[in-house]
């Protein structure tokens, strides 16, 4: 429900796309190169909590042709959690994590031809780190500090599959859009719970047309 309240202005917005579209069509949607900016929510669990929630943003470059295209998008979700840690010859130790850099590539379908309305699904695959992990607390040892800073290299980074699906509005020379993302939450990283094994993220944004995307 709050993604939803979130993304309600967007979503309005969007109710005018046809009209705006009827004015003039523009560049026209295949064959060429698009650069976003977008904002959203990003869903997560780690050990200790399940389905937490992060505002998100970024940018992203879709280039395009008749019935598919590569999408390419570098986003940053905001948040800051203590959570525990097990490394060996230091039992548990408290890690405090902020934020979450992702990059993700996927292969693009575009299954309809409407003018203004163009639905769109891609999969690929998502590389996802922590921006920043810091141990806590004092280390008795060298071994330990050792022990804990190559369990946070482990945790800290993650590679998995990811899927989307979404819908992009043409303007005249830009394009609103909203698209949601799953991917699973791998098992030897920070951001897991094996209660909640899926991360995912609902974002909104525009689109600019910079032209085409094939070299005349």
């Amino acid at each position: 429900m709050r993604r939803i309240r979130a993304l309600s202005t967007v979503l309005a917005l969007m109710t005018l796309v046809p009209a705006l579209g009827a004015a003039q069509i523009g560049r026209p949607f295949k064959n060429s190169w698009y650069w976003g900016a977008k904002v959203g929510t990003f869903q997560y669990s780690t050990p200790s909590h399940i389905n937490s929630m992060a505002p998100m943003g970024g940018l992203d470059w879709l280039i395009t042709r008749s019935r598919g295209g590569v999408y390419v998008s570098f986003t940053q979700a905001f948040f800051d959690r203590m959570e525990q840690m097990h490394a060996e010859g230091d039992s548990v130790r408290n890690v405090e994590l902020k934020n979450m850099r992702r990059f993700d590539i996927a292969a693009m379908v575009f299954p309809g031809q409407s003018v203004f309305f163009r639905p769109y699904a891609g999969i690929g695959f998502s590389i996802d780190q922590i921006a920043s992990a810091v141990p806590q607390g004092t280390f008795t040892n060298p071994d330990a500090f050792v022990s804990a800073d190559q369990m946070i290299t482990q945790l800290r980074t993650s590679v998995s599959p990811v899927i989307m699906a979404g819908a992009q509005f043409q303007l005249i020379a830009s394009s609103l859009f909203v698209q949601g993302t799953v991917f699973p939450s791998q098992k030897n990283f920070f951001l897991h719970n094996a209660s909640s094994s899926f991360s995912t993220s609902l974002e909104a944004g525009l689109r600019i047309n910079f032209g085409s995307s094939i070299d005349k």
